[in-house]
């Protein structure tokens, strides 16, 4: 669908893996897929959540050239569009551990604020109470200098607020009985600075 759709990027929100993280067909799968993505010229930004922290992504050194994994300090990838080389810059920071209690959204703001064009803040972090997860309240959020920020963590798909758009992506597999109908991924286009997201389902 991401190749059909004629993307130009496609970000993962962390916990690619969970459980299976060390199951080799898993791995083969996704690295194949990811090699099918470089053919066709789409770039893929990951930042490694609870589930999949950095220690565990074995696979790192297998990734293809058109694949970035984010470290623990945040970092920034910029995007030429149309010939402007400062079209968009995306800036992310992985999870180190099972537990992070810094503030990733505050530290990949951070960096974005010092970025031109349009910014997009990728970050695997809870909105709320719990303080294992990378903890960020919405008014952070909402007061950063952001355009979009690609949050994960919570597997059921929900727009926080408009202003900058601040949307949990979901999850596109069940990892319960009861997130039957929860799995779903966000297309975002931008056209001319107005942002617009479409949720796909699986």
């Amino acid at each position: 669908m991401t190749i059909a759709s004629g993307a130009d990027l496609l970000l993962f929100a962390g916990d690619v893996f969970d459980r299976n993280f060390h199951c080799t067909e898993s791995r083969r799968r996704f690295l194949e897929a990811m090699r099918k993505l470089e053919t066709a010229g789409v770039r893929v930004l990951i930042v490694a959540g609870n589930h999949d922290p950095l220690p565990e992504w074995e696979i790192a050194p297998l990734l293809p050239g058109n694949v970035r994994l984010f470290g623990a300090e945040p970092g920034v990838e910029r995007f030429s569009v149309d010939g402007n080389p400062a079209a968009v810059s995306v800036a992310g920071a992985s999870h180190d551990s099972r537990r992070v209690v810094a503030n990733l959204a505050a530290l990949t703001a951070r960096e974005l604020a010092r970025e031109p064009g349009f910014r997009i803040g990728l970050v695997h972090a809870n909105v709320g109470t719990q303080q294992y997860a990378a903890p960020v309240t919405l008014d952070e959020l909402k007061t950063s200098p952001v355009d979009y920020w690609a949050l994960g963590h919570m597997h059921r798909h929900e727009l926080l607020a408009d202003r900058p758009m601040t949307a949990y992506c979901g999850s596109i597999y069940r990892l319960a009985q009861e997130e039957n109908e929860w799995y779903a991924f966000n297309r975002i286009t931008v056209t001319d600075g107005v942002i617009r997201r479409e949720l796909l389902r699986i």
